[in-house]
């Protein structure tokens, strides 16, 4: 291959001189941005894309194809410079044309992420298919996440590059083909048997065209016209018209403007936003975006050493969308570059309870925000208390909760942020209180009436629920309930004498004994219970029992009687003991009840027995008799 050689001092120390004089003048974002570039005759490194969406790293020295001298004139007549300016949103209807020719940059670039896409091996009469290709990649770009969040602060333009020859150059191929494109773009750029390698050679050329025509350039493309698959990624991003060629450019960029690391191989001991070393959950520079869409600390690959934020993102396979770190890299820096506001996230907070919520944060979309030191004010809790049929005091109790943290959910089961805390997320959320709870500590003890108390429970019903204790924590305003049991009390019968069933009962304090048993004696008459054997106090059905108690029967004994005939119902007289011939001698009668005898009803008058005798009864009729006790 021909190259230029310097054959003079006087010659050399000319171009030294004319160097010195254009460098104060060249961009420095297009300085900057060809660092990295290759240079002939040293061992470069370029990216390669595979038609699967896999990538992989290649070195190798370059291609040396004939390249004119540094800032040579060209003509104009080569070039044509195109600005994408279909409507404020980027986009295309059927009768729109995205790029349109204009006669220079425009005066916004310095304020406006620029991206330049130009064309190889290209001549007069492809030009419609190279514009054609570079408005697919466009609106490619511009309904990607996150570059779609930058329609209105983007300027994009191509850049028509009338080349000699169509296509791209084959060095090792069969036949051996060199293309007289303007870029020297060739496949198998190192000679190395990696055909789909693609790259211009004349990287010189390449920054004198960009600064030329859009100096303040921030991402350059470079499209190749051949159809098969090939491309590359390094300065500036390069593919040809092949299928994938959209997404082999949105990848370049996470390099070029993201300074984004590929994430399908380790790195050569360089940490990269999105690549790292360091898999320290409380130190990984990416902590903050962990358990956010399936961000988390991943190996590459089978590597023990790196680590990525995500299994699946452009930056390693150019099928995926880009992950939320590598999104947020790139809006950071697509900020930056353009010297504008992108957009806004606003931050909400929710007291959740408590009171003076802080007032709403802005955040810069991809700037981590820093939150709020403010916090609400105590949230309160209020406990009842309800005896329940008895009487406590105090009859209630306020608690407060002290703050914990924010939290994406109001139950705390979202993600958490503590106060002044990092906020990373590109998108506008509301953040609730947490509060550290109370216990509810010491109880107050009720009292009733006859009744013996058992706990607090959260339920009025004398059986189930929950029960109360000091370390229940308080979680709401709640009312909480007394559960008493009666105080029981035995009441023995003591039949003194005689039998008596039963001989005792349960009967709750305070309330009446209730019906009383009736106990039995021979030849006794029952006259009663009483609080003692001999003396006290006869009681009733209806006697208040408020301690363990005995009550004895009360007897008296009972003598023969006689019949006597009152002289002054008849004038027949019986004296002797009445017998009606059939063995019903009446000789006692039990005292204090009534009796039948052969249906006839004996009553008590005062000491007296009166039995009256009915029409047709074994005593005749009319007769009243005297019962003597």
């Amino acid at each position: 291959m021909k190259k230029y050689k310097i054959k003079s001092i006087a010659y050399t120390m000319s171009i030294i001189v004319l160097i010195a004089f254009i460098i104060p003048f060249i961009n420095p974002l297009t300085t900057q941005a060809f660092e990295n570039s290759a240079h002939q005759n040293e061992i470069t490194r370029l990216e390669v894309f595979n038609p699967d969406g896999t990538m992989e790293w290649v070195e190798g020295f370059e291609v040396n194809l004939e390249e004119p001298p540094l800032f040579a004139p060209f003509s104009t007549t080569n070039f044509e410079l195109l600005k994408w300016s279909c409507n404020i949103n980027h986009t295309c209807s059927n009768n729109c044309i995205g790029f349109n020719a204009v006669t220079a940059h425009d005066n916004s670039d310095s304020s406006k992420f620029v991206m330049t896409i130009m064309g190889d091996g290209f001549t007069q009469n492809q030009q419609n298919a190279f514009i054609a290709a570079a408005t697919d990649v466009t609106i490619n770009i511009l309904s990607t996440y996150p570059f779609n969040l930058f329609k209105n602060d983007m300027n994009i333009y191509a850049i028509k590059v009338v080349s000699n020859q169509s296509g791209a150059s084959k060095p090792t191929g069969s036949p051996n083909l060199i293309v007289d494109n303007y870029f020297g773009s060739t496949f198998n750029y190192y000679y190395d048997g990696v055909q789909r390698l693609l790259s211009p050679t004349k990287h010189s050329t390449v920054r004198e065209v960009l600064n030329q025509y859009t100096p303040y350039y921030n991402a350059p493309m470079i499209l190749v016209n051949h159809t098969e698959w090939g491309g590359s990624g390094g300065s500036y991003a390069v593919s040809s018209l092949t299928d994938g060629k959209e997404e082999i450019m949105v990848h370049e960029l996470g390099h070029s403007v993201g300074k984004l690391g590929d994430e399908y191989w380790p790195s050569r001991e360089i940490e990269y936003p999105n690549k790292t070393q360091n898999n320290n959950l409380n130190t990984n520079k990416w902590r903050n975006y962990i358990g956010i869409n399936n961000i988390d600390i991943y190996r590459i690959k089978d590597d023990i050493n790196w680590f990525i934020p995500h299994e699946n993102c452009m930056m390693r396979n150019t099928s995926n969308p880009f992950c939320s770190v590598c999104a947020s890299v790139l809006i950071d820096e697509m900020s930056k570059a353009g010297n504008f506001t992108p957009k806004q996230h606003t931050i909400s907070y929710n007291a959740n309870g408590g009171a003076s919520t802080p007032v709403s944060q802005a955040k810069i979309h991809g700037i981590n925000l820093t939150l709020t030191n403010n916090i609400p004010t105590a949230k309160y809790y209020t406990i009842t208390y309800n005896a329940m049929g008895g009487s406590v005091s105090p009859s209630n109790k306020t608690y407060s909760c002290t703050f914990k943290n924010w939290n994406t959910n109001a139950a705390g089961t979202g993600v958490s942020f503590s106060r002044s805390g990092t906020y990373s997320a590109n998108a506008s959320t509301t953040l609730y209180a947490q509060w550290n709870n109370p216990t509810i500590g010491t109880l107050p003890t009720p009292t009733r009436t006859n009744y013996n108390f058992t706990g607090w429970y959260n339920t009025s019903a004398i059986t189930g629920g929950t029960q109360i204790t000091s370390a229940t924590p308080v979680t709401a305003n709640m009312t909480i309930y007394a559960r008493w049991t009666p105080i029981t009390r035995t009441v023995t019968f003591n039949a003194n004498g005689g039998s008596v069933s039963p001989s005792s009962r349960t009967v709750n304090q305070g309330n009446a004994v209730g019906t009383l048993p009736i106990p039995t004696r021979s030849n006794y008459a029952y006259n009663g219970w009483f609080t003692a054997s001999t003396g006290g106090s006869r009681i009733s059905a209806s006697t208040v029992i408020n301690a363990n108690t005995t009550y004895y029967a009360r007897w008296t004994q009972i003598t023969a009687i006689s019949l006597t005939l009152q002289t002054n119902v008849s004038s027949s007289v019986r004296s002797s003991p009445y017998n009606d011939g059939s063995a019903n001698l009446i000789t006692t009668i039990p005292s204090g009840t009534r009796f039948s005898c052969k249906s006839r009803t004996v009553n008590y008058l005062g000491s007296t027995w009166y039995w009256y005798a009915n029409a047709g009864g074994w005593i005749e009729s009319g007769q009243l008799y005297v019962v003597n006790m």
